[in-house]
């Protein structure tokens, strides 16, 4: 106890080891963030600038976003223009020359809608926007072997495409030529 009478209070020693310095792996992570926050605001800046231009498959991307967006803000001639532009650059892009048929069959060309959809299937086997087409076209029109060609490509590669599939095939049962 102290002179006054009240209890003391110790005091606190200080130390003798040096303050914890920051650990290497916290280093590291820092400047890790901090390199990965600058890389991506300069890329965001190039792309912004024109520096920077987008890869024909993030061309088809935007172009598909456009097309599929709300009908106030759709807008099929730039998507078409994304996607010619990514053919262009790149012209195996199934899934731009897809794009380009589903916007002509909007306009009314049908017969070019199914040219494009045609060459989309026969530059990749796994575009799943020609093939669903295509089959529809083909039960329309009556060309029955070719669609089974295309359900069959579907139901290979997609395991929900029995539920849109199935009832369409057993429709097309009540065509005798089927």
């Amino acid at each position: 106890m102290s002179e006054t009478g009240e209890p003391r209070r110790r005091r606190r020693r200080r130390s003798a080891r040096p303050a914890a310095k920051p650990r290497p792996v916290l280093k590291a992570c820092l400047v890790g963030g901090g390199l990965a926050l600058v890389a991506g605001i300069v890329v965001h800046a190039g792309f912004q600038t024109g520096l920077i231009t987008p890869t024909p498959a993030q061309q088809v991307d935007e172009a598909w976003s456009t097309f599929s967006a709300p009908p106030a803000d759709r807008d099929p001639a730039r998507a078409e223009a994304l996607a010619r532009e990514a053919l262009r650059r790149q012209p195996v892009q199934s899934r731009a020359a897809s794009l380009i048929a589903v916007v002509k069959e909007q306009t009314g060309d049908r017969q070019a809608a199914a040219r494009l959809m045609r060459a989309a299937v026969n530059l990749s086997r796994r575009d799943d926007v020609a093939d669903y087409w295509l089959f529809e076209n083909d039960l329309q029109t009556g060309d029955f072997q070719a669609a089974a060609l295309h359900a069959d490509a579907l139901l290979r590669r997609e395991a929900g495409a029995r539920q849109y599939l199935f009832p369409q095939i057993a429709a097309a049962f009540a065509n005798p030529t089927f």
